[in-house]
Order: C-alpha cells, then sequence, then structure tokens
C-alpha cells in the first residue's frame, strides 16, 4: 500500500515538473540562455539575444566568425544552433547569427514588421531553409538572423514571434 502512495506521489510530483514549463500563448517556451549569454562577452559588440523558442534545445552548439584584429579572443560574427536533440547535431532546428557584418546574400523576398516597428525580412532559399533577417533599431551597425532548417517545423510565424522576444543579456 505505501508503495502505491510513493508511485502516485512520484507521478503527481512529475506531471508537475513536466507542466510547469508553460508556453506562451504563440507557442513559446522558456530556454536556460545561460551558455549563449556567456558566449556573447566574447563579440566585440553588444547584442541581443532570444529569450523564447518553440522547443526547449537538448544543445547549444556555437560558431565564431571573423576574428577581430583589434581584440585578442573576440569576434565580430557568431551562430547559436539550436538542436531539439542530440541525436541530430549535425542539423540544427534552427540558427541565431548576430553580426556587426550585413550578410552578402540576400534570399529574401517579403517585408516583414515585428511589435517594435522594427522592419524585417523574410524568404526560404534553394535549400529550403526559411530565414528571417534585421538590423538592431538600437545601433545600425548590428544585423540579425534565424534560420529554420528545412527538417524543422519550424514555421514563418514561429519566427517572427522568436525574433519580438530578444532582449539584452543579463
Amino acid at each position: 500500500m505505501k508503495k502505491r502512495y510513493v508511485f502516485s506521489f512520484l507521478f503527481t510530483l512529475s506531471l508537475l515538473a513536466a507542466c510547469s514549463q508553460t508556453a506562451t500563448e504563440d507557442g513559446l517556451i522558456e530556454y536556460d540562455t545561460e551558455e549563449v549569454n556567456e558566449f556573447l562577452k566574447y563579440l566585440t559588440f553588444h547584442s541581443q539575444m532570444p529569450t523564447l523558442l518553440p522547443f526547449k534545445p537538448e544543445k547549444v552548439t556555437v560558431s565564431a566568425a571573423h576574428p577581430d584584429p583589434n581584440s585578442k579572443g573576440k569576434y565580430q560574427s557568431t551562430d547559436f544552433h539550436f538542436h531539439k536533440s542530440t541525436g541530430r547535431l549535425s542539423t540544427p532546428e534552427l540558427t541565431f547569427r548576430t553580426s556587426i557584418h550585413e550578410d552578402r546574400y540576400d534570399n529574401t523576398d517579403f517585408d516583414v514588421e515585428l511589435n517594435d516597428g522594427t522592419e524585417a525580412r523574410f524568404g526560404i532559399n534553394n535549400e529550403g531553409i526559411k530565414i528571417l533577417k534585421w538590423g538592431d533599431k538600437r545601433n545600425e551597425d548590428i544585423y540579425y538572423q534565424l534560420f529554420a532548417y528545412e527538417e524543422s517545423s519550424i514555421s514563418k510565424e514561429q519566427l517572427i514571434h522568436i525574433t519580438n522576444h530578444f532582449t539584452d543579456p543579463n
């Protein structure tokens, strides 16, 4: 009898823990931003970051580019790859890029307005990757991009919702 109560208690506790991670009305959830926040310190500029995603990433990988010749250990562009599962590390569900260089390639076709009035561009490239790109409203030298890969179920609307939940790191 005691085992049954213990099992019921543990089951209820695990159910409550699973339900405590509530999604916003647009289907986004909070994730542990510590890793992203920590790496943003290695940039030569002050970048914002996404605070909500359509899934809780199991793994975040980082790739930095364009080392700053004037600042040892600092970078001018960084990609954060959010993986839904560690079984698929070769292709992330979502990538967030922050850079002080505007991307030379423009695979966007549609204008989109973000909640704060910022103009963004959306498109799908030849490989089926959904792209949303925009400039920082506070600093015209900073650019952001979100990439949702073909295998991902992330929609254009979700990319826009993610963008509307960017904030300064702690």
